[in-house]
């Protein structure tokens, strides 16, 4: 050992939490992988429509934040690592125990500090989808506003404690807020996550209904539902939340993913808009005009209320009105409903 290397405590080593440790390092850098990609993708199909609209604009410097904060913190974990199998070498008990006195370095503290700010970028979008497919509802967004408003401020509290000399992400000053801080923005991504997916899954079975199958794609499959909800980010979530407040050799694991997963969710909700495959609402008046059309045409009585929860039905005509149920249904899995969404992509 160096005499730069600093003192450390002789403990046992943990092989285990040390290949997790190193594992979730590699993870980490496997997930900025997946989220330059995604980035990639999302520029190339913004890139047509930019400065078209305002919404595609503003996706555009949207996607080069996140973009950007991913990149800075995937690099300075690279720095972090770097100094961790060299400066702290020989400490006693591992890398793993090593992450303690590397956490007060300013690189892994930086690194920290723009994965929560990219967490609020990805919980703002998440609002935003919820408020579209709910159809601009603002008492349903309420909540979910509060809880959003809750988890920026203990944010800035939980970093002010890890960013205090001395004290490092994984002190117990900072573990007692961070805990709170984790609760609320995991309690803020199951509850849009699970209220969006029921809203999705409630649409899917009145359009196969009235349609039938077809009809309810792409908009509002399965995958569909996991993308719109970024259910990946919260599953996740859950997982690092618990182990770090457990103080579980897991949660190394995970947490360096979790962050990239901030910037993976939401590129591959814009990728849906950009390619005018997510739910919006043109979608929402294509959807009720279609069960407006079959029900009548039916003789069935039609509630244009339950079809779009708060609206009334919207006067848009979908193909020849004299034709059947089954035709306005085909008509409209071969137009997939992208007439207007190209052009508004989500606007609500």
């Amino acid at each position: 050992m160096s005499a730069a290397t600093p003192a450390a405590p002789q403990a046992p080593v943990d092989l285990q939490a040390n290949r997790f440790t190193i594992v979730g390092f590699c993870l980490e850098f496997f997930g900025y992988g997946i989220s330059f990609t995604l980035f990639i993708q999302c520029f190339r199909a913004l890139l047509p429509r930019f400065r078209r609209n305002r919404l595609s604009t503003v996706l555009m410097g949207y996607i080069w934040i996140m973009f950007v904060l991913s990149s800075l913190a995937s690099a300075l974990q690279i720095k972090g690592l770097e100094i961790a199998v060299t400066t702290f070498w020989g400490y006693g008990g591992g890398i793993h125990d090593a992450l303690i006195p590397l956490s007060i370095t300013w690189e892994l503290r930086a690194s920290q500090v723009m994965y929560i700010v990219s967490s609020w970028f990805q919980d703002a979008l998440l609002l935003y989808r919820f408020w579209v497919i709910y159809n601009a509802n603002y008492l349903a967004v309420a909540l979910p506003t509060l809880m959003l408003m809750a988890t920026i401020i203990v944010s800035c509290f939980f970093m002010d404690a890890f960013l205090q000399p001395e004290t490092g992400f994984w002190a117990r000053k900072s573990i007692n807020i961070g805990i709170p801080y984790t609760s609320i923005t995991m309690a803020f991504n199951v509850l849009v996550t699970v209220m969006i997916v029921l809203r999705l899954a409630i649409m899917r079975a009145r359009i196969r209904k009235v349609l039938g199958p077809a009809a309810a794609t792409p908009y509002i499959s399965i995958i569909a539902m996991l993308v719109e909800s970024a259910f990946m980010y919260s599953a996740l979530g859950i997982v690092v939340s618990v182990t770090y407040g457990m103080g579980s050799v897991i949660e190394s694991l995970f947490l360096d993913l979790f962050g990239q997963m901030t910037s993976i969710a939401p590129f591959m909700i814009i990728l849906r808009v950009a390619n005018g495959r997510a739910y919006s609402k043109e979608t929402a008046a294509a959807v009720t005009a279609s069960m407006q059309f079959a029900s009548t045409n039916s003789g069935a009585p039609f509630d244009s209320t339950t079809a779009s929860s708060g609206k009334s039905g919207v006067p848009v005509t979908l193909g020849d009105p004299s034709g059947s149920a089954s035709e306005l249904s085909d008509f409209a899995a071969r137009r997939n409903f992208r007439g207007k969404a190209d052009d508004s992509f989500m606007y609500a």
